[in-house]
């Protein structure tokens, strides 16, 4: 469990703890769970039993040394578990005793402990069976990690034994059943050696320690908050922004709004600051028909983070105005490219009639359904047609005169279907209907 490298970044710090005393012998230990454990503790329990008997851990939790016996009179257990599910995590934690024996136990919480690594250093240990000392000194041992804890536990084969520690704080001791005890140091904020430290307790006992130190967890990366826009809504002048902000490591302290544009009074763009938490706002006096951009930004320590979210929204409510109508002008252009067409190339009369076919059909289509709002224009006015019958002439009979004429008309209100010829002779004249079209020309003899 034991890996060197580690970067220091959280620092380890003691929890709740725990003692249990039995005098009566059982073939169980079982200690219970302190208050407040959470998720990323480390759990270390140390318990001395009478005798030498052998136990059986339960599920999760794994020596941190081997068990240390003391003489033939007692034997020293001491494990660790890490917590990765807080919640799942039983009230008491129990381990089985080859034979019944009187014990006394601590369990001891420590947080923010790397949840891979838990130790930082190796485990050193001490054994003293002679029942001639009054202390026992725990060697130094060396932390790689800035925010490491060293912890160092001890049993004694006594019933009453009592323990103080030359360098450390005592976390918990039992008396009774037989002695043990768990202690530790302040964290260090610079890695390197841990002193020797020396527990006392009373003459004449026989007794077991260790002594290792707890790794912190790795530095949390550090997260930005950031917003994100979750729709908008847009109304007769207004438009609703709807919106997430997600704190991250941040102190997010407000919440930074902001538009561009102008709005209905001439005010220029615009910023406001929404209390943290906020997660909508409602711009309005918004132009309608004008693309406007917002923006959502995290205030952290009373700063905008500098990162926005932004979106696009036009207000849609009221009256809008109408499309563009681009016939007047399609049919201009096509009129132009027919006589850029002719002047290019004279004879390319196909493309010009084309063109100008596409310039009629835009006309007459604008004259049926001239644009929404608007007037039809009026009918074009009737014209009286042109006729033009040649010059006079003057003849005697039997003589004869060719009559060249014209007629040309608007065709309003409709197509000339006939003409009248009119023959004077002497002080008669006779009518003839003519069977030419309009725009024709007139010839007879006689």
């Amino acid at each position: 469990m034991v890996a060197s490298g580690a970067q220091a970044s959280e620092v380890v710090t003691p929890g709740g703890a725990c003692v249990v005393e039995r005098a009566t012998a059982t073939s169980t230990v079982t200690l219970p769970k302190p208050s407040g454990v959470v998720n990323g503790n480390a759990l270390v329990a140390t318990f001395t039993a009478d005798n030498l008997p052998t136990a059986t851990a339960p599920a999760g939790w794994t020596q941190i040394v081997a068990p240390q016996s003391i003489g033939s009179g007692a034997r020293l257990f001491s494990y660790l578990h890490v917590v990765t599910d807080a919640a799942a995590e039983p009230a008491f934690y129990t381990w089985g005793l080859s034979s019944s024996q009187k014990w006394g136990g601590t369990l001891a919480a420590f947080h923010n402990v790397d949840p891979v690594n838990p130790l930082d250093t190796t485990v050193a240990t001490v054994t003293d069976a002679t029942y001639t000392r009054s202390t026992l000194t725990v060697p130094a041992v060396t932390t790689q990690t800035a925010g490491a804890m060293v912890v160092s536990g001890v049993g004694a084969d006594r019933r009453d034994a009592t323990f103080a520690l030359s360098s450390g704080t005592v976390i918990a001791q039992a008396h009774d059943g037989q002695g043990t005890a768990l202690a530790r140091r302040d964290a260090l904020t610079v890695p390197g050696s841990s002193p020797a430290a020396a527990w006392s307790m009373a003459a004449g006992t026989a007794a077991a320690g260790w002594v290792t130190a707890l790794r912190p967890a790795p530095a949390a990366a550090n997260t930005p908050a950031a917003a994100t826009i979750t729709g908008t809504t847009t109304g007769d002048g207004t438009v609703t922004v709807d919106f997430a902000v997600d704190p991250g490591t941040d102190n997010v302290t407000g919440v930074q709004v902001c538009r561009d544009g102008t709005d209905t009074t001439g005010g220029g763009p615009w910023c406001g600051t929404l209390a943290a938490g906020a997660t909508s706002v409602t711009f309005d006096k918004l132009v309608n028909g004008t693309a406007y951009t917002f923006t959502v930004d995290p205030v952290v320590d009373g700063v905008p983070s500098g990162h926005p979210a932004s979106a696009t929204a036009t207000p849609a409510g009221g009256t809008q105005p109408p499309p563009e109508d681009t016939r007047l002008a399609d049919a201009q252009a096509a009129t132009q490219a027919a006589l850029n067409a002719l002047t290019s190339n004279p004879a390319d009369l196909p493309t010009a009639s084309n063109r100008l076919g596409e310039a009629k059909a835009g006309v007459d289509d604008l004259i049926a359904n001239p644009p929404a709002g608007e007037d039809p224009p009026p009918p074009p006015a009737n014209k009286p047609p042109t006729v033009n019958a040649g010059t006079d002439q003057s003849i005697t009979l039997p003589a004869t005169a060719a009559l060249n004429g014209t007629v040309t008309d608007d065709d309003l209100p409709s197509v000339v279907t006939h003409l009248v010829e009119e023959l004077r002779a002497g002080d008669g004249h006779v009518r003839q209907p003519g069977g030419c079209g309009h725009h024709g020309d007139v010839l007879r003899g006689w």
